[in-house]
């Protein structure tokens, strides 16, 4: 008589653990949604630290420039005058 008692007990453990593990479509949708959000989040933050990133490279490349033709005057002045 124990074995039916044992067995009953643990569908009834089985059905409660698969009630709350399984997910609903209403539990995928509300995720799909929090997901959604959070991807759009990330988004705009990665559009704002690529335009900080571009205007840095702006400055890195005028200064670039100025260096060379400092150089190139430098070498014409050497060699030219």
């Amino acid at each position: 008589m124990k074995i039916p008692v044992l067995l009953a007990t643990r569908l009834d453990a089985l059905t409660d653990f698969m009630d709350s593990s399984v997910a609903s479509k209403a539990d995928i949708a509300a995720l799909r949604g929090d997901m959604k959000g959070d991807i759009s989040d990330l988004k705009g933050e990665l559009k704002a630290d690529i335009a900080d990133l571009r205007g840095e490279i702006k400055v890195i490349k005028w200064i670039g420039r100025v260096l060379i033709a400092g150089v190139l005057s430098l070498v014409m002045k050497a060699f030219f005058l």
